[in-house]
């Protein structure tokens, strides 16, 4: 159970409207207004699912492989039956086999480098690529070489998009540092369909807003040499010499 305050998607939409003065404190809105309130604060949720630094976290999930298929469909009701994600960013292939299970990565590679591989049949016990086509409403992933056994998995790393909020009325889980994004970002769309002037405060607070969630949902990259640089006649390139040696 959350120990910090939570709201509904309707506290959100009053106040951003009070932010911007189309409603004050002691006045409800309309239905009319609460519905159009939703409508733009769904429609920026949507957005925000697409820009990997608004995403709090990346999905892993295990699905099972079946002998010779390929593609996998990906979403509800799909092969692989989860919610479509928006962008696949890492796999790996888990062989069952021995007495323990084994990973080997895989690499994702985009659709101009799967059109390039010419026997797009190959089969194998180790497959080693993955492409994924984010068609909708199910994506389709293609693995390469395609999987000859059916005792392995593959666990995809996924962006999914935030959750469109359906109830109103419902509370909303969220980690700390969105709410006040929701509520001021939303606030300028709403200023924005009723022609009023928003005020610089409420943007600024908003950007600000924004800054910080994306600050702490940085991921941090770790570091890889070309191994080129790394390896030439057993001997190691020297940044200082410009050369090979100790």
């Amino acid at each position: 159970m959350s120990t910090y305050t939570q709201y509904t998607g309707f506290d959100l939409v009053k106040a951003a409207m009070r932010l911007i003065q189309v409603s004050a404190v002691d006045t409800d809105l309309t239905a009319a207004e609460l519905n159009d309130g939703m409508q733009s604060l769904n429609r920026m949720i949507d957005q925000w699912g697409l820009e990997e630094l608004m995403l709090y976290q990346v999905t892993r999930e295990t699905f099972g492989l079946v002998a010779s298929q390929n593609p996998y469909s990906i979403g509800i009701g799909g092969d692989f039956d989860t919610v479509r994600p928006v962008k696949i960013v890492g796999a790996y292939l888990t062989i069952q086999t021995g007495a323990l299970p084994v990973d080997y990565p895989m690499q994702i590679v985009e659709y101009d480098d799967y059109n390039a591989i010419r026997l797009k049949t190959l089969t194998t016990n180790f497959p080693s690529y993955l492409y994924y086509q984010p068609s909708y409403p199910l994506g389709q992933c293609y693995i390469y070489p395609i999987c000859a056994v059916s005792n392995e998995s593959i666990t995809l790393t996924s962006w999914k998009p935030l959750p469109i909020i359906t109830d109103p009325t419902a509370y909303i889980e969220l980690p700390p540092g969105y709410w006040e994004a929701l509520v001021f970002n939303l606030a300028i769309r709403i200023a924005e369909e009723y022609q009023f002037d928003i005020r610089p405060t409420t943007v600024a607070l908003a950007q600000n807003a924004l800054r910080l969630i994306k600050r702490i949902n940085q991921r941090t990259i770790t570091l890889q040499t070309d191994p080129a640089l790394m390896n030439t006649s057993q001997m190691r390139y020297n940044i200082y010499s410009d050369g090979y040696g100790r």
